[in-house]
């Protein structure tokens, strides 16, 4: 089993004078679909990043796309010893999705 993975950047916090980014919120979803039944979960967050508005380089807000966000968050997590790291949060989801479709305890009643 293997769920699909799709990262999202909801928003940027900026330096409005430089273009600078300084935070990105992100939202991890992972979606699969298990015996015609459709499981969905997801975690997100916000990451502070760093930059050199001087730097050879460097990409003002006006200029950055959804791939660099998305590549700057992961790089920040990745190196992060406070944070789980991108694969982390991705096995965390995954295995989120195999309680819900493989459930070992239960609660009810029988009538």
């Amino acid at each position: 089993m293997t769920a699909t993975f799709t990262w999202e950047i909801p928003r940027v916090d900026r330096q409005v004078s430089s273009g600078l980014i300084t935070d990105i919120h992100w939202r991890l979803t992972a979606v699969e679909t298990i015996s015609g039944t459709e499981y969905k979960v997801y975690c997100y967050g916000s990451k502070g990043v760093s930059g050199n508005p001087s730097a050879e380089g460097f990409i003002a807000y006006d200029s950055v796309t959804k791939d660099n966000a998305i590549a700057w968050v992961k790089a920040a997590l990745d190196s992060s010893e406070e944070d789980a790291s991108s694969s982390e949060l991705e096995a965390g989801l995954q295995s989120q999705i195999n309680k819900k479709a493989t459930p070992v305890d239960a609660s009810g009643v029988p009538w």
